[in-house]
C-alpha cells in the first residue's frame, strides 16, 4: 500500500511482506505513549539526523511516531519525517521526545519508491499537482502488487505498481479481455499526466514486466499524443531531451499567460516562497 505520496514522482510504500514489523513498531510506540504521554511537553533541544519520538495527529487523535530531524527551524521549531510512514511536516519542538536507539532496531517500515520508466511533472511545475492528485485517487487506500526495477535510486526504489492479478482477471473477464493486470504508471501516460523517459528502454531492458509495461506505456502515450491529452494539450513536446521538455513547457506557459508569469512572481515575493499546498490526502 501506498503509505504517503510527495508528489507525482515520489511516494512512500509499505510492503505486505514488512507488515510484522509495522505491527511490531506500531505496538511499541503506542507503550511508549502510555508511559509518555501524549501530551506536548517541555522544548527540546535537537540537531538535523537526530533520531526522536514525534506526535502526529491523523484525524483519530494524537499518538508517538519514530522520526528523524530533518532541519532546525530556529529555537522552537523542526522538520521531521516520520520514518515509517514517510511524510514529513514542522513541528514544534515541544511535541519531540528523545527516543532510545533500542527502538530503531527495526528498519524504517517506509520504503521511498518512484514509478519506473517514467518523467513527472514537479509539483509546482504544470500539470504537477493534477498529477499528484491523479495518481492519489488511483492508489490511496488500495493494495496494489509491486514489482521492482531497481535495487535502489538515492533513497528510493523505482517500482511498477499494478492491479492485482484477481481484480485484473475480473475486469477481464466482464470485458472478455483477460489481458496483463493493468499498471498505474500506464494509466497516468494514457490520461496524459506523465511521459516516457528518454531512457526508458534502456532501463527496461533484461526484465520480462519491465518490456512488457514499455510497450503498453508507449502505445498508451501515442494515444494521449493523438487525443490531446494533459500535457499533450498545446501540442507535441520533445522527446530527445528532458531539459527541452521543461523548456517547451515553460515558452507554452509564457505564450499562454501573458502577464500571468509576472503576477505570479510578484506573488511569490509577497508569500516568501511559500509553495502552493497540494490537494489534501489524509
Amino acid at each position: 500500500k501506498v503509505a504517503d505520496i510527495t508528489d507525482a514522482g515520489r511516494f512512500h510504500l509499505h510492503l505486505q511482506s514488512r507488515a510484522a514489523e509495522l505491527q511490531e513498531v506500531t505496538e511499541m510506540m503506542a507503550e511508549f505513549g502510555v508511559a509518555q504521554g501524549l501530551n506536548p511537553g517541555p522544548a527540546m533541544v535537537v540537531r538535523r539526523g537526530q533520531k526522536v519520538a514525534a506526535l502526529f495527529d491523523d484525524g483519530s487523535g494524537p499518538q508517538w511516531y519514530r522520526a528523524v530531524v530533518l532541519q532546525v527551524l530556529g529555537a522552537t521549531d523542526a522538520r521531521v519525517q516520520y520514518v515509517d510512514y514517510g511524510n514529513t511536516g514542522r513541528i514544534t519542538t515541544n511535541k519531540l521526545a528523545a527516543l532510545e536507539l533500542t527502538y530503531f532496531a527495526v528498519p524504517p517500515c517506509a520504503i521511498g519508491a518512484r514509478l519506473a520508466l517514467l518523467r513527472m511533472p514537479a509539483l509546482d511545475a504544470e500539470y504537477g499537482n493534477d498529477a499528484a492528485c491523479y495518481l492519489n485517487d488511483m492508489v490511496w487506500g488500495r493494495t496494489l502488487e509491486c514489482v521492482f526495477h531497481t535495487k535502489a535510486v538515492g533513497e528510493d526504489v523505482e517500482v511498477s505498481l499494478l492491479e492485482p492479478q484477481e481484480a485484473s482477471e475480473s475486469k477481464g473477464a466482464e470485458k472478455d479481455d483477460a489481458k496483463a493486470p493493468s499498471s498505474v504508471a500506464e494509466e497516468m501516460v494514457l490520461a496524459g499526466l506523465a511521459t516516457l523517459k528518454k531512457t526508458a528502454a534502456a532501463d527496461a531492458r533484461g526484465l520480462e514486466e519491465a518490456t512488457d509495461l514499455l510497450e503498453r506505456m508507449q502505445t498508451a502515450q501515442a494515444e494521449a499524443r493523438r487525443e490531446r491529452r494533459g500535457q499533450w494539450r498545446f501540442g507535441d513536446l520533445p522527446e530527445d531531451d528532458d531539459d527541452a521538455v521543461e523548456r517547451a513547457r515553460a515558452r507554452r506557459r509564457d505564450e499562454r499567460g501573458g502577464g500571468l508569469n509576472a503576477l505570479r512572481e510578484m506573488a511569490q515575493g509577497v508569500a516568501g516562497g511559500v509553495r502552493a499546498r497540494l490537494c489534501a490526502y489524509f
